[in-house]
């Protein structure tokens, strides 16, 4: 989710780490992440907000409008747009592959992910999606060893230590 590294750096590390089957593991976070965007892509989208005018403004339009002059409203328009977008959906790219094929930013290091997704949300509107829920998982400082503890940690009442736990 960050676009200065995208695919590349997985396919970097991944090839020192796994040599020959590396492209086995990629493959597995491609598919992983195109079906996480196929999922996203399924959620409703948030509402866009609508103007509301005036009800004093000239250019208020009637509640009841003529077919004709709802065509007139929207330059006629409506029915082209709908007759696009089901002629070209099959031939246009996903917002994904799109992504994943623009060139890389450049790598600097005060570089704000999620502000760079708050500002591409109308080129990339799942994707900032994905990217706001991915990219907000906090990190935890807790050592692994006390996440994957069984015991019962409790406070020791004569030291103030945990009992328990491994020193």
């Amino acid at each position: 989710m960050d676009p200065r590294f995208k695919i590349s750096l997985l396919s970097s590390v991944s090839q020192k780490i796994y040599g020959d089957d590396a492209h086995l593991y990629i493959k597995t976070v491609e598919d992983g992440i195109h079906k996480m965007f196929h999922d996203y892509v399924a959620l409703p989208l948030p509402p866009t907000p609508t103007y509301i005018e005036d009800a004093s403004s000239e250019n208020c339009r009637k509640m009841e409008e003529s077919p004709r002059d709802a065509m007139l409203s929207d330059n006629g328009l409506t029915d082209f747009d709908a007759y696009i977008m089901e002629t070209t959906s099959h031939q246009m790219k996903s917002e994904l592959d799109q992504y994943l094929e623009e060139s890389l930013l450049p790598h600097v290091l005060d570089f704000d992910v999620l502000g760079w997704w708050k500002l591409n949300k109308l080129k990339y509107l799942t994707l900032s999606k994905m990217a706001q829920d991915v990219l907000v998982v906090p990190v935890s400082i807790v050592a692994l060893d006390s996440v994957f503890y069984s015991k019962n940690k409790e406070i020791d009442q004569y030291s103030g230590t945990q009992s328990g736990l491994k020193e």
